[in-house]
């Protein structure tokens, strides 16, 4: 049975829907999915199915939220393989040690693609930031010190807003991580 991880946009951020983990967790459980965790309060839910069907995922993923949480939350879904791959083919200069730098990944939501994003947000300031069109994702760094004359920056403010979820490429590489745990503990 492969693992998923879904990533909920928005929770937790500025006092505005709350939702607990231990919460999450158990609504997930409770519809079904099995060897759930999640990863810190920012939405990341690790899980196994065996639902092939990836919008379907989706569409039960947001109900169990809106029922049990009277939330509605955007949500995507990786596979563990999709999230393997993309840090695989990330650009060199993505998810580096490099400390003055901010490294992330912004997971596109259906039915926006990573164009329309990119499209939304305009051309990026080359000097401070890169950002570069992956599979359903925009990779993006920018330099920590200049984070708010970014596009990047402009991300919560855009007509792009609801149809991207951003995680660090540290979160990427841990979410990995556990998942890869969790299987050799099995």
């Amino acid at each position: 049975m492969p693992y998923y991880v879904a990533f909920l946009r928005g929770i937790n951020i500025g006092g505005k829907n709350i939702i607990a983990m231990k919460a999450l967790k158990e609504a997930f459980e409770t519809s079904g999915f099995r060897d759930v965790q999640t990863y810190i309060n920012s939405g990341n839910v690790i899980f196994k199915t065996e639902e092939a069907d990836e919008i379907h995922l989706i569409e039960k993923i947001e109900a169990l939220i809106q029922v049990s949480f009277s939330r509605t939350i955007p949500v995507t879904i990786r596979s563990y393989e999709n999230l393997k791959m993309i840090v695989h083919e990330a650009p060199e200069w993505w998810a580096t040690n490099d400390k003055s730098t901010y490294h992330n990944a912004l997971f596109v939501i259906d039915p926006l693609t990573p164009q329309d994003v990119q499209d939304i947000l305009g051309p990026h300031k080359e000097a401070i930031e890169t950002m570069v069109i992956g599979d359903g994702l925009i990779y993006w760094s920018c330099v920590l010190a200049s984070f708010n004359k970014t596009v990047g920056s402009k991300l919560a403010s855009s007509k792009a807003n609801h149809g991207v979820t951003v995680r660090t490429a540290n979160t990427v590489k841990k979410i990995i991580a556990l998942i890869e745990r969790a299987d050799q503990n099995r």
